[in-house]
Order: C-alpha cells, then sequence, then structure tokens
C-alpha cells in the first residue's frame, strides 16, 4: 500500500526550448532571443540544452510578456516594467 497521497505529490520536470515556446505561445527563435536578453530565465544542467521552470514562464507572463519596442532603449525590461516610454 502506497503511503504518498498522489493527488498532493506532484512532480514538475523542467521544459525544453520546444515545450516551453509551445507553453509561451512563441517561436524557439524569440524564445532564444529572450533568454539571451534576460528576459527570460533557463538554465543549462549539462550545460548545452536549455530548460525551463513554469513557475519562471508564467512570471513573464505575468509580468506582460511584451518586450519594450523603443529601439533606443536599454532597459531589457518589458514594456510594463519600462520607464523609458
Amino acid at each position: 500500500m502506497n503511503t504518498m497521497n498522489e493527488q498532493n505529490c506532484t512532480i514538475r520536470r523542467p521544459l525544453s526550448t520546444r515545450e516551453a515556446a509551445d507553453y509561451l505561445n512563441i517561436s524557439v527563435t524569440m524564445l532564444y532571443r529572450h533568454v539571451k536578453d534576460g528576459r527570460i530565465r533557463a538554465f543549462k544542467p549539462s550545460g548545452k540544452k536549455l530548460y525551463f521552470r513554469i513557475e519562471d514562464l508564467d512570471s513573464w507572463i505575468e509580468g506582460g510578456g511584451a518586450v519594450c519596442e523603443n529601439p533606443s532603449c536599454t532597459c531589457s525590461a518589458r514594456c510594463t516594467d519600462c520607464s523609458c516610454s
């Protein structure tokens, strides 16, 4: 008999690049750009492939998820956080 309540025990695995892009409904290329610019957090446990935590992706969504459109801006922030507008 299993003493662990399976409903309360959820193991959340990190998402691959393709899965994260699908989750955010953006292209893989755009996802890489957001990671490079520091807008979305990713990690490389093996030093090669990128992986994403759902919590980090949700934070990006909740923060507006839009990139600052001002070409002279150096804020690297989402439009909702950007003071350059």
